[in-house]
């Protein structure tokens, strides 16, 4: 019973410690792909942004352009792929107004603290000076905000460790199963042994569907059947030799 405890302690350990390097693996590489896709999508939403703007006012780069901020700048924000973007008006006393798409909060996805760490990075922006109606000198500033594709990737990130997880556990019990079921045909291969051992040559093992183990039964088997018919024979010539000796 020790010894199989001990196999059983560890088959369980490798089981483990295969699991734990499975699972950092899997978070590594998941987090490296994770700051690659949220790094690419800010970057794709700003040039976007970029393009827009100088679609809207090609004259933008001329100091004297006159935009009109007040039209534009609330369709602007509107637009689905300014989501990704935090967008600020410089007004010329200096004060900095902020603009925003509106978001369904209740379905917007939400990531950890230590997660938004490890994936966010330098976010990149974009400025343009602009010359409203009045004349006014006003400066539009344009920065990736990664919270919302951060917590996009966390839901992918969870998804995938639920189901390595779900895996790991799986894989856990099935050779757990497979285990008891060796340990109980070890069990009844032992138990015919002590049985022969005790001289019970009749003994005989049943088929196993493992073939490994079917083997050792059928060569347990033909050596009892063997043992019976030596000791027979060896009965019958002691008897045999009491007789004549009588």
């Amino acid at each position: 019973m020790l010894h199989s405890s001990s196999l059983r302690f560890q088959i369980n350990l490798r089981i483990v410690l295969t699991s734990l390097i499975i699972l950092i693996a899997g978070g590594l590489i998941s987090i490296w792909q994770a700051r690659t896709s949220v790094k690419t999508e800010l970057d794709s939403s700003l040039n976007l942004a970029s393009q827009l703007i100088q679609l809207n006012f090609a004259d933008t780069n001329r100091q004297d352009a006159v935009v009109d901020v007040d039209s534009w700048l609330p369709r602007f924000v509107s637009l689905e792929q300014t989501r990704h973007l935090t967008i600020q008006l410089q007004q010329p006393s200096g004060n900095i107004v902020s603009f925003s798409a509106k978001a369904d909060e209740k379905n917007k996805p939400k990531s950890p603290q230590w997660f938004v760490r490890l994936i966010s990075a330098q976010s990149p922006k974009i400025e343009q000076q602009l010359t409203d109606r009045d004349g006014e000198q006003t400066r539009l500033i344009i920065q990736a905000n990664p919270l919302d594709e951060i917590g996009e990737a966390w839901k992918e990130c969870r998804a995938v460790f639920s189901v390595l997880i779900i895996l790991i556990i799986i894989i856990f019990l099935t050779v757990n199963l497979l285990f008891n079921a060796s340990i109980n045909t070890i069990a009844i291969i032992v138990k015919a042994l002590k049985e022969i051992e005790q001289g019970n040559y009749r003994q005989r093992l049943p088929t196993f569907a493992t073939a490994e183990y079917d083997r050792i039964a059928k060569a347990i088997n033909h050596m009892t059947a063997v043992m019976d018919v030596t000791s027979k024979e060896n009965k019958a010539l002691t008897r045999h030799t009491l007789q004549i000796q009588e």
